[in-house]
């Protein structure tokens, strides 16, 4: 038999044994679920077919409770969940007890390249102790300055483009800008590097290949989540047949490496700079450990390689893309946009107009940091993460869920192996743990003696939002992710009013409607786009004027 004949003849037999067994072993065939629309590819089609993240799983939480059994791709059961209890014992109490499966780890490599992100028990535990450092609250409160010049930068920018056109307002796409400016904050703050962005310089290239990254991702055929789900059975005919969308992902890593390199070459001189000794900036912190002797503090050359590559790629986005989503139910919500101007010009009167706010005049600002928790908790950037048991376990409820036989059980017993969708994005619009409205825009529900949250169970970290995910995995930079929004938000608001564009209705011209429909397109990220040009990529057109007081 021909080698290529007889390693195919192998590889089918091993796939079909596998099916085999995940057909016949059924351990959680006792909880209630959904069926999938596609047998081989299963859940996974629904979920990135949808046409906003979020409409099918939240539909399927309030029908089957807070834990329900799903079918994933070839027959396999898969636990879902958004339980807070559940939630907290897989991400924080039993956290290196449940890993990522290991297509999920690829996947995020072809992406982040193995940093911290991509890093699991030991070693995700070096890395995340090198880095810390760099994300302590005392070294944040450096950056501060940056960040404020950043954002007064864009609001320049911003005032000249407008200005171009003759008027007090024009449509800008948020994320275009965003993208930019958070681009040049983590060159700034990370690497002490001016990509130069919002420039027009050196960052963008890296922000165009962004911006076409998930081209080939958006509402997945069929046929292309099936040659996805194969990578979990046999990775090497994977490897061999790339799709679009991996070799669109490889251009992207490669250019991120390119940008990497450029940065890394640059640690020599931090190590020899006695000034920086000290320093807990990024690259410091990664220079000292590329030069460590101690094996527990140590990167080599390719470790610290991937966290730059890491940095760059998960500290701009998740952030921009937040701050979209901000803006725009702002945007939606004028009277708590004004409520939010009316909070900036009393600080203003308090410190003085020329005063640089601070961190905590930030944090004292009760309506700013409300606003900005309720969009982080109704947009989860991340709408869930894959783990998979690495023994036999039994997960706890908060709240108990109905069996097929009409059994209420308050924990769930799972297998060694057992794979486990935890939803963020859906723990954040639980109604049983937010309220009935749970769906709602309404940030009083972080203010006191306001709204109170039902589930007291500690999930996350802050304001038991999921949306930074949580436990041993959690944001590694999610003060610096708050603190950059807060400024941003300060900035921009002091500047700009924001107005959702409308236009004339096409059967009543007499009639205002508005001029598009927000998606949250369901990707490795929920990403804002425009309902109908999802493939052009990251958009949120608002109409934004400049305020005169």
């Amino acid at each position: 038999m021909p080698p290529l004949l007889a390693f195919f003849a192998v590889g089918g037999a091993l796939l079909v044994l596998r099916l085999i067994a995940r057909i016949t072993r059924k351990p959680l065939s006792k909880l209630r679920g959904p069926k999938p629309s596609s047998l081989l590819a299963g859940y996974e089609y629904d979920l990135f077919n949808q046409k906003s993240a979020g409409d099918k799983e939240y539909k399927w939480y309030q029908e089957y409770g807070t834990a329900f059994r799903i079918n994933g791709p070839y027959g396999e059961e898969v636990l879902m969940t958004a339980d807070p209890k559940a939630l907290q014992y897989i991400l924080q109490t039993s956290g290196y007890r449940f890993s990522r499966p290991i297509e999920f780890q690829r996947r995020i490599s072809r992406l982040f390249d193995k940093g911290v992100l991509w890093a699991e028990g030991d070693v995700h535990q070096r890395h995340r102790k090198v880095l810390n450092p760099a994300f302590s609250a005392q070294q944040l409160r450096q950056f501060l300055a940056i960040f404020q010049e950043s954002v007064s930068h864009l609001a320049r920018k911003w005032k000249e483009e407008i200005a171009q056109g003759g008027s007090n307002e024009k449509q800008i796409n948020i994320p275009f800008w965003l993208g930019r400016m958070t681009l040049d904050v983590i060159g700034k703050t990370s690497f002490d590097f001016d990509f130069g962005a919002l420039d027009n310089k050196d960052g963008v290239p890296l922000r165009n290949k962004f911006q076409n990254l998930f081209q080939d991702s958006v509402q997945p055929s069929e046929a292309n989540m099936i040659h996805r789900t194969l990578e979990r059975y046999v990775p090497s005919i994977f490897r061999m047949f790339p799709s679009k969308e991996n070799l669109r992902h490889r251009d992207f890593l490669n250019e991120t490496h390119r940008v990497a390199r450029d940065i890394y070459a640059r640690k020599d001189l931090v190590v020899d700079n006695d000034e920086k000794k000290g320093g807990k900036d990024i690259l410091s912190v990664l220079a000292r450990a590329n030069s460590a002797e101690d094996s527990n503090k140590k990167l080599n050359d390719s470790e610290v390689l991937a966290q730059v590559a890491t940095m760059l790629n998960a500290g701009q986005e998740t952030i921009s893309f937040s701050t979209t989503y901000l803006l725009y139910e702002l945007s939606r919500h004028p009277e708590d946009q004004t409520r939010v101007f009316h909070e900036i010009r009393n600080l203003r009167d308090q410190i003085g107009q020329d005063t640089v706010p601070s961190s905590n005049d930030y944090d004292s600002m009760p309506y700013l940091n409300a606003v900005i928790k309720e969009a982080l908790r109704l947009h989860s950037i991340l709408a869930g993460v894959q783990r998979e048991a690495l023994n036999d376990d039994v997960i706890p409820l908060e709240f108990p869920v109905t069996t097929t036989s009409g059994e209420t059980i308050n924990q769930i017993p799972v297998r060694k192996g057992q794979r486990i969708h935890v939803s963020l994005g859906a723990s954040n619009r639980l109604n049983c743990v937010w309220g009935p409205d749970a769906n709602e825009w309404n940030p009083s529900r972080f203010l006191e003696p306001g709204y109170r949250r039902i589930s007291e169970t500690h999930v996350g970290v802050i304001n038991n939002l999921t949306t930074f995910s949580g436990g041993n995995r959690a944001c590694i930079g999610w003060r610096f992710a708050l603190m950059e929004i807060q400024s941003i938000l300060f900035g921009l608001l002091e500047s700009f009013e924001f107005v959702f564009p409308t236009v004339s209705s096409k059967s009543n011209p007499a009639k205002l409607e508005d001029e598009y429909e927000l998606q949250r397109v369901p990707l490795n990220l929920m990403i804002p786009a425009v309902k109908g040009k999802e493939f052009r990529g990251p958009a949120a057109p608002l109409k934004v004027k400049i305020r005169h007081y």
